[in-house]
């Protein structure tokens, strides 16, 4: 019988308030119709860390097991969130399969959903991501989001399914990659230039966190950033300098070549 390893990791958030929680205010990446030669295109923004002015909750999942195909298992075995007495509720959870995720194939759902009358949830098969949020729009208990995510579980239709399955659960609807430590926003802005739309994602902030229009150094990144996305925009990178000479001008890897000429061309550095 095959398997599946859950590998499960201890997540910090970084929020400050409910009020806080502003669309306007997550500009990661904006979707573009647009085409041009001197802009590459995909999906996300990346984030750089900053100091916080206010302590942010932060959330703990254990959980490190196996899984038999096409059977339910619960994702945590334990699951908390400390948060400011002061602030009892937040917009929602994000329970989302960032490495390892296998489309159509793999899924997370609410098991007994009516013991849980002030959340909902909702699948996005792109993304691989569940959120619980509440039915009315308004906020959710934290103590109604802890115990939900207690009976969250995860299923693949597969008979041979295998490899490994990681999870992250977020407070905002940021996607966030271990293997990076960053958390990846697409937001959709059809029409926006890729000049327009680095202004604003470097204008931005998430929760504390600086933005920038996205780099991609791993698979993991290509994959979040591709396959797991609601469609297309603009990254960071530009051959406006050189024609067919693709560097990264954001971020920590601006001035870095990673592509030389057309489709056809190569990668003189292995990024993706």
């Amino acid at each position: 019988m095959k398997s599946i390893n859950f590998l499960f990791i201890t997540v910090f958030l970084f929020a400050f308030s409910i009020q806080s929680y502003a669309n306007e205010n997550f500009v990661i990446l904006y979707k573009s119709s647009n085409t041009s030669k001197d802009t590459l295109k995909s999906n996300k923004k990346r984030t750089e860390k900053l100091s916080y002015d206010v302590a942010p909750p932060i959330i703990r999942a254990t959980g490190d097991q196996l899984y038999c195909p096409q059977s339910t298992t619960k994702i945590v075995t334990d699951f908390t969130i400390t948060h400011d007495p002061a602030e009892t509720a937040t917009k929602g959870i994000y329970i989302q399969i960032s490495s390892g995720y296998s489309s159509g194939s793999d899924l997370l759902s609410l098991s007994n959903p009516a013991t849980h009358p002030n959340v909902t949830t909702s699948w996005d098969v792109t993304a691989g991501k569940l959120s619980i949020t509440n039915p009315t729009g308004a906020g959710v208990l934290y103590s109604d989001l802890v115990d939900a995510v207690k009976d969250v579980v995860f299923s693949n239709s597969s008979v041979s399914a295998s490899g490994t399955r990681t999870f992250s659960i977020t407070i905002g609807q940021a996607n966030y990659l271990p293997s990076t430590q960053h958390y990846y926003l697409f937001v959709s802005s059809i029409g926006i230039s890729w000049t327009s739309a680095k202004i604003v994602a470097e204008a931005s902030t998430y929760y504390g966190l600086k933005g920038y229009l996205a780099t991609i150094s791993s698979a993991d990144e290509a994959k979040l950033i591709g396959e797991q996305a609601s469609g297309t925009g603009w990254i960071g990178g530009s051959d406006a300098e050189i024609e067919g000479v693709w560097k990264w001008v954001t971020g920590p890897e601006a001035g870095t070549v990673f592509w030389n000429g057309t489709a056809s061309g190569s990668t003189p550095n292995f990024a993706f």
